[in-house]
């Protein structure tokens, strides 16, 4: 995929979560967890390696993410995690952030 095309989606993924962390009264805190999330994730190069591994079940993913983060941040940002592993675009998280810093 081009960087427009990941630039689009990533827009997409930010603006749904948006729109429902505005629902919630929580933009600032799913922000902030969101940019930690792809700060985190941007250091961790092995684990998204995991996340994104096609030899990997994305049950074992998702759940092996819901481990680390349940109760951890937020549900709505746990869903957009789960979300983006389960459609194979983990590596969008950094783009995700900043479409979102942006709304």
């Amino acid at each position: 995929m081009d960087n427009l095309n990941n630039q689009i989606i990533a827009q997409i993924y930010a603006k749904a979560v948006f729109e429902l962390a505005d629902e919630c009264n929580c933009c600032e805190k799913i922000k902030d967890e969101i940019a930690d999330l792809a700060a985190l994730l941007a250091e961790q190069k092995d684990f998204v390696d995991f996340l994104d591994s096609p030899f990997i079940q994305i049950n074992d993913k998702t759940a092996c993410s819901a481990k680390i983060f349940s109760g951890r941040i937020d549900k709505l940002t746990e869903g957009l995690l789960a979300s983006i592993i389960r459609r194979k675009r983990i590596r969008l998280i950094g783009d995700i952030a900043k479409a979102f810093e942006a709304l």
